[in-house]
């Protein structure tokens, strides 16, 4: 119930006009709220969750596929010593097997890796053996059985013997590493000969380049069980490296003969007397007569040391 506040009339509840006096009754004004402001912390979730809700997932359509990161491949490199790993093991496990079949699974990389390694293996092998005997033959336990004879010899032309009374290591490194270059280049070459002779090109020149590597390995083995017995008992030691030169010759053999016909085979002895006679030639100069020999080369060096 309300009244009028003109001339007092009692009015109904919802009336806006007094029916005594016509006055507009006043609207009510609803209570004052109090003015809340949120606190920061309260703000910042508030607005938080308002963006996380208002996010949606892309669309990407129906033919849509993920990007994925192509592999990387591998370098040349690793892929040359994956292969020479895998020749190298069945080289191991059957030599023969593995020389006589020459078409090798080798890249070219792999093979100039191959030829390089073995290459510096023997140039070491060879200088080892050399020092050796030129360490040992001070104390008269070296292997220069015919050295004396030979020093004479090549002093009888000179007559000054001071001129071979010194030698440095770093000149039979120097004769080691020409050595056994132009040893391996002239094995290489006579293969490369009679493969055009008797197989007709059959052999690739890279091919030839890892039968020289290959038929180096048990050289190389043999040669390293020779240096050490060197410093126990040199006949010994000179049996075990003569039977290293026996088996690369072997395996040479085995590697072209293999590839020819029967009736070419009486030629391939006769082409197998110059890689015997260059291994002989390397076994006198770097185990029989090493280290008096090797004075020779301070000439054709010019004093390289």
């Amino acid at each position: 119930m309300a009244f009028c506040a003109n001339c007092g009339a009692q009015m109904a509840d919802g009336d806006k006009f007094c029916g005594n006096c016509g006055a507009m009754l006043p609207s009510e004004s609803p209570a004052p709220q109090p003015n809340f402001q949120p606190s920061p912390q309260q703000n910042y979730q508030q607005n938080v969750q308002v963006n996380y809700q208002n996010q949606q997932a892309p669309n990407f359509g129906a033919g849509y596929a993920q990007p994925q990161m192509a592999p990387q491949s591998p370098s040349n490199f690793a892929i040359a010593m994956e292969e020479l790993g895998k020749e190298l093991s069945s080289f191991i496990k059957n030599p023969v097997g593995t020389i006589t079949k020459v078409k090798f699974q080798m890249s070219s990389i792999a093979t100039y890796i191959f030829a390089g390694i073995m290459g510096l293996v023997l140039i070491l092998l060879n200088f080892w053996a050399a020092a050796q005997n030129f360490a040992l033959s001070g104390t008269g336990k070296g292997k220069s059985v015919v050295s004396g004879d030979v020093l004479k010899f090549i002093t009888s032309f000179t007559g000054d013997i001071k001129k071979f009374s010194s030698i440095g290591y770093g000149k039979i490194f120097l004769a080691s590493f020409f050595f056994v270059i132009i040893m391996a280049a002239a094995i290489w070459g006579l293969t490369l000969l009679v493969n055009s002779a008797m197989l007709k090109g059959a052999i690739k020149p890279v091919q030839a380049i890892n039968v020289v590597a290959f038929i180096a390995i048990p050289y190389a083995v043999l040669s390293f069980v020779s240096i050490i017995l060197g410093y126990v008992e040199p006949n010994l030691s000179n049996l075990f490296y003569l039977a290293g030169i026996m088996a690369s010759i072997v395996l040479l053999y085995k590697a072209i003969s293999t590839n020819i016909n029967k009736s070419e085979s009486s030629a391939l002895y006769c082409f197998l007397i110059i890689p015997i006679a260059l291994y002989f030639i390397n076994f006198l100069f770097f185990k029989v007569a090493g280290s008096d020999i090797s004075h020779y080369y301070k000439g054709i060096f010019m004093g390289i040391y």
